[in-house]
């Protein structure tokens, strides 16, 4: 299945920022190695990277480069399967 733009770019990313000593902040998409933007306030470097992670890749898409995917954990099967088994433990007591 090829994938789109569009589905990429609905993808959450992690987002790494911080500040710069020269003042503004930095931000980078670690996963997208080499998507990175500034600006001088947060909102500005993270509104910057989204404009920049979308040519990243989109220039990604037109020269066949693998685009790795964030990876995801559902941390709420974890949780209702450990109360499963707490309820469970319960029961076999009585």
């Amino acid at each position: 299945m090829n994938k789109t733009l569009e589905y990429y770019l609905s993808l959450r990313y992690d987002i790494h920022l911080e500040g710069l000593e020269e003042g503004g902040y930095a931000a980078t998409i670690p996963l997208l190695k080499g998507c990175m933007s500034d600006g001088e306030t947060p909102v500005e470097a993270v509104t910057n990277l989204e404009e920049a992670k979308a040519l990243w890749l989109e220039g990604a898409i037109e020269q066949n480069i693998s685009i790795p995917e964030p990876q995801y954990h559902d941390y709420g099967n974890d949780i209702q399967e450990s109360i499963n088994r707490l309820l469970e433990k319960e029961r076999t007591k009585a």
